[in-house]
């Protein structure tokens, strides 16, 4: 047996691409909001179960894309490259600088996703959290790990 499994982001399936967009864009309300990242992780959730796998996601829909979602969230950083309207790789992403004390005010989304998602036909089991360097791209500008 070869486990199989997903981890993050699911494609985007073209009968939620127009809503997502919309939701994305702040053109709905909350309630349509929600119904909208139901719609699509229901979706996303069944495909992926349909094809076997041991493990699965809804999708990360709450996210306008996967790589500059933090972008979003957090204060205590600059953008110093906007990233690419069509992500093709990560170099068109969104570059960032830190310039204070990072914070998440209102959180970054994935503990609502996980709560929403673990409710709907045939339920996430964990939740998927970005990388602690996600925010920072590829690009370090020097900056290294510490342990």
């Amino acid at each position: 047996m070869v486990r199989t499994t997903v981890v993050g982001s699911w494609w985007l399936h073209p009968e939620n691409e127009q809503s997502l967009r919309d939701y994305h864009s702040g053109r709905l309300s909350s309630e349509q909001g929600e119904a909208v990242l139901r719609r699509a992780a229901t979706t996303a959730i069944k495909e992926q179960r349909d094809l076997g796998l041991d493990e699965w996601t809804g999708g990360e829909y709450f996210t306008h894309d996967f790589v500059t979602h933090l972008h979003h969230c957090l204060t205590g950083i600059e953008v110093t490259k906007v990233g690419a309207a069509e992500l093709f790789d990560y170099d068109d992403g969104t570059e960032a600088r830190i310039v204070g004390k990072i914070e998440a005010p209102d959180g970054l989304g994935y503990l609502t996703a996980y709560r929403r998602e673990r409710n709907l036909p045939g339920g996430v089991l964990k939740a998927a959290v970005a990388r602690v360097w996600a925010p920072s791209g590829s690009r370090h500008s020097g900056a290294t790990r510490q342990s």
